[in-house]
């Protein structure tokens, strides 16, 4: 039977449901006919852009500690805008520097639908938003966050700067593998967290690597109001100790280390990342010669991407030294772009997932990183010194694999090269541009506000 012509009027009413629906879309936000279309007929996948959620206290007490991490972002989604074939969108979301706004956020990214979150600077914060992305299944990558807890029991973080204890297992490989000193003391602040993760984790790698059960000749610790060190100083003088590994702040480093010396102690002092992050020489002294663990010196690193990354550094914020934390950010953003080109697709979270985890072999700029089943990295340090009032660059180390299953594998799929000369370009254009000409707002038509 074939079916009558329609009606006039049923013409009619189909049209004005349209324009109802249409008029409707726009007071809820659709202003335009393809975001009305797109409403009712979305996009095909493989159109859409690839949603990366950039969790940061971009206002707070920790919003200037938190700008190298999210330069480094910023400048590296500049260089790599796609993957997939797809245009990576940054989706910014402010957690104020607040542990209770920073669940907040990320509730509001995982509604969003983003394929991976980069951040927060602060460990706590992290801790924060950790559990609300471990429920809705959305990989996490701390960017400068050294806690253990920030992994511990989770199925979906992980991080791109080495674990606190980690520091300790890297000075005792410079220690007996570099200089062949089988023999340490460790002068610790007592009652500190930090300070004794490290200690224990050197004193046990140290035995290990040394086979000297003996290999922590002395321990010691200092109050934190103490001012009388005579007694300790006094103590190391009788014990003929030479060399010292010393887990505390820069502050007090500075002061114990210039004590011995005005003392005529002159021992071998090896320190952790914090004494270039709180910048040690600040506080003044006889500091030649101090060296401390570190994750990334410039001028260590020296593959094409490593390059690339200063001279876009350069270009883009006009500096030539680059923050260890901006350059753990640029490569926060490369790994979370590896294990989804890797994973093949942005919308499986898990399989996105999965592949950070058996992450083996990837070259970032602050070294080559491969992550453990907890999701923490196994990766090169660097070794600072202390030289005429400057940090110098004295020495990288990898990490022994060894044979077997734990060996590294080269799963990490490439990255689109092709628009980095242009872009180093633009930026170098903007960077000549007037005061604020250049700026960018973070995204805020898709930011949680």
């Amino acid at each position: 039977m074939r079916k009558r012509p329609a009606k006039p009027r049923a013409i009619f009413r189909a049209v004005a449901l349209l324009l109802a629906l249409f008029l409707l879309c726009g007071l809820s936000g659709c202003t335009t006919l393809d975001a009305f279309l797109d409403s009712i007929s979305p996009a095909p996948e493989n159109s859409r852009a690839v949603k990366i959620g950039v969790l940061e206290p971009l206002s707070g007490v920790d919003e200037k500690a938190a700008q190298a991490e999210i330069r480094g972002i910023e400048l590296a989604h500049k260089l790599y805008p796609t993957v997939l074939g797809r245009e990576v969108e940054l989706v910014y979301a402010d957690n104020q520097s607040d542990i209770d706004i920073a669940k907040r956020r990320a509730e509001e990214l995982r509604d969003l639908g983003v394929s991976l979150v980069l951040g927060s600077y602060d460990n706590l914060l992290f801790l924060a938003e950790k559990y609300v992305f471990e429920d809705a299944q959305i990989p996490a990558i701390s960017i400068t966050g050294t806690n253990p807890l920030l992994t511990v029991g989770s199925q979906y973080s992980v991080r791109a700067c080495y674990v606190d204890t980690f520091q300790g297992i890297a000075a005792a490989k410079y220690f007996y593998e570099d200089l062949g000193v089988d023999s340490v003391a460790i002068w610790k602040q007592r009652d500190d967290d930090y300070g004794s993760a490290m200690a224990q984790s050197f004193a046990e790698k140290l035995r290990s690597i040394s086979g000297n059960e003996n290999a922590i000749s002395m321990t010691m610790e200092f109050g934190a109001d103490q001012e009388d060190f005579e007694p300790q100083l006094s103590l190391l003088q009788t014990a003929g100790v030479q060399n010292i590994y010393m887990p505390c702040s820069a502050e007090k480093a500075a002061k114990l280390i210039s004590l011995c010396r005005e003392h005529g102690l002159h021992y071998f002092f090896v320190g952790t990342q914090r004494w270039g992050d709180e910048d040690i020489l600040q506080y003044g002294g006889d500091l030649e010669g101090v060296t401390f663990t570190s994750v990334f010196d410039e001028e260590a690193e020296l593959t094409e991407r490593a390059q690339v990354f200063r001279e876009a550094y350069a270009a883009a914020y006009g500096e030539e030294d680059i923050p260890e934390a901006a350059a753990l950010g640029y490569d926060a953003y490369l790994l979370a772009l590896s294990a989804i080109e890797t994973a093949g697709r942005a919308d499986d979270r898990q399989l996105i997932m999965e592949t950070l985890y058996s992450m083996r072999g990837f070259a970032g700029v602050t070294g080559d990183i491969d992550l453990d089943a907890n999701g923490d990295p196994i990766r090169s340090f660097i070794i600072k010194r202390i030289r005429d009032g400057a940090y110098v660059y004295e020495d990288k180390a990898e990490p022994n694999w060894g044979d077997g299953e734990n060996a590294p594998l080269n799963n990490v799929a490439p990255l689109e090269e092709n628009l980095i000369d242009a872009a180093i370009e633009q930026l170098k254009t903007q960077s000549e541009a007037p005061d604020g000409a250049g700026d960018e707002t973070p995204a805020a038509g898709t930011a949680a506000e």
